[in-house]
């Protein structure tokens, strides 16, 4: 019956982390180049946990100690969770991604959400998910189309065709992968 409050209290703690690290997250916005952050947070989450535990227990306040041990292992794990739920669906929020396929070369036409800009690469075959960047410009709706500008050249983005291509005469039909 002893351990039921320490049970309460160490659920509510571990809610109250979820809910910290996801507003703290959600509310920063990170992009991916600062992902590798979450190998310095989470050895501070728990070296933070253990200190206070190890306190906590020299205090004679055993039951709570034994709280910030379990949470030395419980609070990175949810940190590692919602970190990773917030880059699961980061190109979505960002991008618009179509693809598109021209004498056997798979392109992709990323165009940004939260700037005015685009890029055309070529994603064929490339190791490890690299790309080759061929346009990049930027970009600005005009009704039902999007001009795409890169120096002198100038496509246009209208139901899902892109025209204007260079090296390309005619229309290019686009697969929409994200939205």
């Amino acid at each position: 019956m002893k351990y039921r409050g320490l049970i309460i209290i160490g659920t509510i703690i571990a809610i109250g982390e979820f809910i910290a690290f996801r507003l703290w997250i959600y509310n920063e916005e990170p992009d991916p180049s600062v992902s590798i952050g979450e190998l310095i947070i989470i050895p501070v989450l728990f070296c933070a946990n253990v200190i206070i535990g190890t306190v906590l227990y020299f205090l004679n306040q055993r039951h709570f100690s034994r709280l910030f041990f379990i949470n030395s292992l419980l609070a990175p794990i949810i940190f590692h969770f919602v970190w990773t739920s917030w880059y699961a669906g980061w190109t979505e929020r960002n991008y618009t991604i179509y693809s598109f396929t021209m004498r056997q070369q798979k392109y992709e036409l990323s165009i940004s959400k939260t700037a005015d800009y685009f890029s055309i690469s070529d994603v064929t075959g490339k190791p490890n998910g690299s790309t080759t960047g061929l346009f990049r410009g930027d970009y600005k709706i005009v009704g039902d189309s999007v001009i795409l500008m890169d120096g002198q050249i100038k496509m246009i983005l209208v139901n899902d065709k892109l025209i204007g291509l260079p090296d390309q005469p005619n229309e290019i039909a686009l697969t929409k992968t994200t939205d």
